[in-house]
């Protein structure tokens, strides 16, 4: 009898992986990181204000964890939350003006080259420095020609301004003045230049006359001049007489 053929023996099937399902994209919004609790009572408020402001929370964020510290505060209208941190920004910016009144110096004309241990040291002669700064672009980085330097004491930058001022750094002669807020150096350069206007001949308001004295007084503005006649209409019969100009 003819032999039979084995019969070939089907591969065998991969195992198909189930897919994936999608994950469900959740619903709810994201945290904006505040929140609002409401009291019935005042004093339960307050309480929960000076207890919980500032405290600290440990939580996750990326997958680390981390610790903040909570604000908890009154909620307030935001034209009212506004004002207050307007008022207590110009209360610090107030304190940080006291704070340096008298011993912050304003140094221009600087040389590029001046750097901010430069200028510390030119200036470390005349008193014990907290801050010395060479101010700088923002992009570029290059020296805008001017800075500060800030004092211990009202003596040691007094002793400064009358030493430092006009004295060669990098060969330019520098600039040395008390440091002003930029609303008092513009009043004081406007009351200047206005007691500059009243000195100056020819004010305003004043008519002068042709020698250069003011209008209705002697010649040429001198004590004793004579008075000032022009030539006037005919007076009677005829005769031309002059018709005073100024008396005196």
């Amino acid at each position: 009898p003819a032999e039979e053929e084995p019969a070939e023996e089907e591969p065998a099937k991969e195992e198909e992986e189930p897919a994936a399902e999608p994950e469900e994209e959740s619903n709810e919004p994201e945290s904006l990181g505040f929140g609002f609790i409401n009291f019935v009572e005042h004093e339960s408020a307050a309480k929960a204000v000076e207890e919980m402001n500032e405290k600290e929370f440990e939580t996750t964020e990326d997958g680390e964890a981390t610790t903040k510290a909570l604000f908890v505060g009154r909620a307030q209208k935001k034209a009212e939350r506004e004002r207050e941190l307007r008022q207590k920004y110009e209360s610090e910016k107030m304190e940080r003006i006291a704070k340096f009144q008298g011993v912050n110096l304003y140094v221009k004309n600087l040389e590029d080259s001046v750097t901010d241990d430069v200028l510390r040291d030119e200036f470390s002669a005349m008193g014990t420095i907290t801050s010395a700064r060479v101010m700088k672009d923002l992009k570029s980085g290059v020296s805008r020609g001017f800075g500060f330097v800030c004092y211990s004491s009202p003596e040691d930058a007094t002793r400064a301004v009358n030493e430092m001022n006009g004295k060669l750094i990098a060969g330019k002669p520098i600039f040395v003045a008390l440091a002003q807020r930029r609303d008092v150096r513009r009043a004081q350069l406007e009351a200047q230049h206005n007691q500059g206007r009243g000195n100056a001949p020819g004010q305003p308001g004043m008519m002068r006359g042709p020698m250069g004295g003011p209008m209705g007084g002697p010649m040429g503005g001198y004590p004793g001049g004579p008075g000032m006649y022009m030539p006037g209409r005919p007076g009677p019969g005829g005769s031309n007489l002059p018709t005073p100009w100024a008396l005196k």
